[in-house]
């Protein structure tokens, strides 16, 4: 199962269950005063009941001119189902239960147990976060080497984008989340793997620092919240990789990260999921004549041009 906590105002709580309760007849919520929480089975349906309260949470934005309502998330039987043994790319992920394996030449190998958090590889939006990654970490002919990369991860989960990217060859790495038990297992992964990863807990709003590349599997409506913070710790010409959200809002996804500074370099899909691979730009600063060409000028006048003769 599949658990959700809001905190909001009474009536916003009220309106919530009101739809949720339409939405899904006979599921069972818990709304007290100010908080508001209920819990979706495990299964095929998921990515469409995910879309449906997501569609739920905006009207309900819309109906009382709120922002993005924050949600909490956990999965009581496990994040994303995965298998013990999970294939993404070069990537083998082996779940807990999964006995050694040989991986094949140039694949990387991850041991992750997600206990309640989200992460095992799995889920879609995972699969193109790694993805992503992979590519990062093997630019074209003339770009330059990211070996040694300072990587954020927003959202960690289980930590498993941190531990790919640690395997990729990134730097310092530093990983949050708001979730206790998150960051537990992100620890406990991280020593598995035998990667140093800096694990915090807090939230994606209180973030600093500057990172080249920054990473950010969240849901739709935390991404949206936060994206203008994460954009601004992306370095100058640093990579910004988002996913987490239904194919049919990448064109919000996009309208926001460039309000907040970044372009879309690249998009990605997989099973009606999406994810973006963002650049950050430096800034163009206009310069006087004096530092553009290193001479000193006289007012008004290029110092190697001549000086007008006077008359008279």
């Amino acid at each position: 199962m599949l658990e959700f906590r809001i905190e909001a105002a009474p009536d916003v709580v009220g309106d919530l269950a009101a739809r949720v309760m339409a939405r899904w007849p006979g599921i069972e919520v818990r709304a007290e005063e100010g908080i508001f929480s209920f819990r979706l089975p495990l299964g095929e349906r998921l990515d469409e009941d995910l879309a449906a309260f997501e569609e739920a949470l905006k009207a309900v934005e819309k109906a009382r001119g709120i922002q993005d309502i924050d949600i909490q998330s956990r999965n009581l039987a496990g994040p994303d189902s995965g298998p013990n043994l999970l294939k993404v790319g070069r990537f083998v992920i082996r779940g807990p239960e999964c006995p050694p394996t040989t991986v094949d030449e140039g694949g990387i190998e991850l041991d992750i147990e997600a206990g309640e958090s989200f992460g095992t590889g799995a889920h879609p939006t995972t699969a193109l976060a790694l993805i992503g990654l992979d590519e990062y970490f093997h630019p074209g002919p003339g770009e330059p080497s990211r070996l040694g990369a300072r990587v954020l991860d927003a959202g960690a989960g289980s930590g498993i984008l941190s531990l790919a990217a640690a395997r990729l060859g990134a730097g310092f790495i530093k990983a949050i989340d708001p979730s206790a038990s998150a960051v537990a297992a992100a620890r406990q992964n991280a020593q598995r793997c035998g990667v140093m990863v800096d694990v915090a807990q807090m939230g994606a709003d209180q973030v600093d620092g500057e990172y080249d590349l920054v990473l950010a599997n969240l849901a739709p409506s935390v991404l949206l919240r936060v994206c203008r913070r994460l954009a601004s710790t992306v370095a100058p010409d640093g990579t910004m990789i988002v996913s987490g959200y239904p194919d049919s809002m990448t064109p919000q996804v996009v309208k926001a990260l460039t309000r907040a500074g970044l372009t879309a370099v690249k998009s990605y899909s997989r099973s009606g999921w999406g994810g973006l691979r963002l650049a950050k730009t430096p800034e163009l600063r206009f310069v006087s004549v004096e530092e553009f060409t290193g001479k000193p000028q006289r007012k008004g006048v290029l110092a190697e041009e001549p000086e007008a003769p006077r008359e008279g």
